[in-house]
């Protein structure tokens, strides 16, 4: 099982804010994490949480299937999902802070709980620095791409 550390990029993905195309390739990959059998950590109260329950919000016609597929399947199935309370994250060392916006601290909190994981993110700057710490840091374009067709290949070997 691998641990990803997402920020909210899924979430304005999978609501429609980064157009169709985005929302139906995150919803894929959603529905790769969970055949996968890997799982998102999040640090508890953090933006992705905090944007994670407003988009359990949502109701229109679009986004219905989507909202009930990360419920179920996600959000509340402690396999997939796990929320770091703040009395178990790590010390985390001063330098890995310096020049992460304070709003994207709780992504470097939970990498350091942890240091197999990988944070998956868009913004360039962000992945910059954070790959300068040495920390395991990859743009969504490429790691869903990547994700997705190493999901692909798991079906088409297991169906030979």
């Amino acid at each position: 099982m691998a641990n990803l550390i997402l920020d909210e990029w899924l979430w304005s993905d999978l609501s429609g804010e980064n157009g169709q195309e985005r929302q139906r390739e995150s919803f894929r990959f959603i529905k790769a994490i969970y055949i996968r059998c890997d799982r998102i950590v999040t640090v508890k109260n953090s933006p992705f949480e905090t944007k994670a329950k407003r988009f359990l919000g949502r109701s229109d016609a679009t986004s219905r299937p989507i909202v009930k597929f990360c419920s179920r399947a996600i959000l509340f199935n402690s396999d997939k999902f796990h929320c770091i309370l703040e009395q178990e994250l790590c010390p985390v060392p001063n330098t890995a802070l310096v020049g992460i916006k304070p709003d994207d601290s709780y992504l470097v909190e939970a990498y350091y709980v942890d240091t197999t994981t990988t944070i998956v993110s868009t913004d360039e700057p962000l992945i910059d620095k954070l790959k300068s710490n040495g920390v395991n840091c990859e743009h969504r374009d490429e790691f869903v791409t990547r994700y997705l067709a190493t999901v692909s290949k798991l079906f088409e070997n297991g169906s030979s």
